[in-house]
């Protein structure tokens, strides 16, 4: 039931505003497929890295284990929770992260609002995962 007075929800929604958050969405999604992916600037640090220290020092889990890929899971999403925080906390980061806060409206196209420059850095927020997961359970 809607409140006499509420806004409605077509209200938070703006043709100029839903625009704005695909471009930026597309701009990133550019920047991975055309930079980041081509250039190997994710996966070929990671699996050096996996084979200089985890294979030789005996710590690299087996990727063919359910286990391997729910704690994989995990050290993901707390590897994101690091590199969102730091983009909130480092000046640099912000500088790119604060599209996806830039819009007046908080909706669903306001997901689409991300930034390349975070992008690219993410793979440094992954790269410690390297030292027990092996590349098939990273770039799953």
């Amino acid at each position: 039931m809607v409140r006499a007075g509420a806004p409605s929800v077509a209200a938070e929604y703006s043709l100029e505003n839903s625009w704005s958050s695909l471009a930026a969405g597309v701009t990133q999604q550019t920047m991975v497929l055309l930079v980041k992916r081509p250039l190997l600037l994710a996966s070929a640090p990671y699996a050096a890295l996996h084979a200089a220290v985890a294979v030789p020092l005996g710590l690299a889990l087996p990727a063919d284990r359910w286990w391997t890929w729910c704690l994989g899971l995990a050290a993901a999403d707390l590897g994101y929770y690091w590199l969102h925080r730091s983009c909130h906390e480092c000046g640099a980061l912000w500088a790119g992260h604060g599209v996806h806060h830039s819009s007046d409206q908080y909706n669903l196209t306001t997901a689409l609002r991300q930034s390349w420059v975070q992008s690219l850095a993410a793979p440094l927020f992954f790269l410690p995962l390297a030292v027990c997961f092996p590349p098939p359970v990273y770039l799953a």
